[in-house]
């Protein structure tokens, strides 16, 4: 990722004259320390990065330097242009990167500029949720402006089970998983995440906090999923399936075991509830038979003799 990130630096460079340390560090989401060993690095390869002294100082790149992007690979190229979903990042107010995009592909040897041309029209990452269902973040703008300065806030925040509960914390950072915002904060010692839409009100307290230099948000949020998918209850159901019947399942691969080979191999699956349970299997109708446990095979037998009862009923009533 850094060779993406002193690209990155360059075209915004080029693109917008002296620019701070700052400004680039917010840009790439990293330290501006980051940014200070990244100026380095490109100075030392022989690119023409200069500084500019005083109160509108930063950097710059010589205006006479052209770059060339011979050395750069298709598949580095390819891999900056595929077209992500933007929606998350229009929740903060940044709008469509086609124009970088588009600066990109002009540096680029004529011999694969029609290539990538190509390439970029074909590929689209969409990370929004069907049906246009989007949490709304009414306080995310607030909680990012909080959180670049590093200011303590109070935020009203309502749980899972509908309670409002008051607290001061410190937002170390954000992260978008699919269209859903979450905060990461530091509350009495302990980070904590919070679900911004969940958040009903942020007043700034007024007080700084210090931003631990080792903290990375990407590292956190990783490591935070993983705990919290293994934290989560289990309930054991095997079933007698057909192996390509199984991604209909809504649930984790993590949670799902072969215990045989065969046309109609048995499985056990980790869901949450028996509630849980109930609905998946019952949505893969006649596919999916339920070995164990036994009060949830009769469960099922119940429910689809109930439904089975319901259409007799009607062709009855056709007659």
């Amino acid at each position: 990722m850094r060779a993406d990130r002193l690209l990155s630096i360059l075209l915004s460079l080029r693109a917008g004259g002296v620019t701070s340390a700052k400004t680039l560090a917010e840009k790439l989401e990293v330290s501006e320390r980051t940014i200070y060993r990244d100026i380095d690095a490109l100075s030392f390869s022989g690119f023409p990065v200069y500084a500019v002294r005083g109160v509108q100082g930063g950097y710059a790149l010589d205006k006479h330097f052209r770059m060339d992007l011979t050395d750069v690979t298709l598949s580095e190229v390819k891999n900056l242009l595929i077209v992500r979903s933007p929606r998350p990042l229009s929740d903060l107010g940044f709008g469509s990167n086609q124009r970088t995009i588009h600066k990109l592909i002009m540096n680029l040897p004529g011999s694969r500029r029609a290539e990538i041309n190509q390439f970029s029209k074909r590929i689209y990452l969409d990370s929004a949720c069907w049906f246009g269902i989007h949490d709304k973040v009414p306080c995310l703008t607030a909680i990012e402006s909080a959180m670049k300065r590093n200011l303590q806030i109070h935020i009203d925040y309502q749980k899972g089970n509908g309670k409002i509960i008051s607290r001061e914390i410190a937002p170390y950072g954000l992260a978008a998983k699919t269209d859903s915002w979450y905060l990461i904060a530091k509350h009495e010692n302990v980070l904590r995440v919070y679900r911004v839409s969940r958040v009903q009100n942020v007043k700034p307290t007024g007080q700084s906090f210090l931003f631990p230099k080792d903290f990375n948000v990407a590292r956190f949020w990783k490591d935070w999923c993983r705990k919290f998918e293994e934290s989560r209850p289990i309930y054991s159901v095997i079933l007698r399936m057909n192996p390509e019947n199984v991604p209909e399942l809504q649930i984790n691969k993590s949670r799902i075991q072969d215990l045989n080979q065969g046309e109609r191999s048995l499985f056990r699956i980790q869901f949450e509830t028996f509630k849980q349970a109930e609905r998946e299997i019952l949505s893969l109708g006649p596919k999916a038979e339920v070995i164990q446990p036994a009060d949830l095979r009769e469960r099922i037998r119940e429910k689809i003799l109930q439904s089975a009862e319901i259409y007799r009923e009607k062709a009855a009533d056709r007659k």
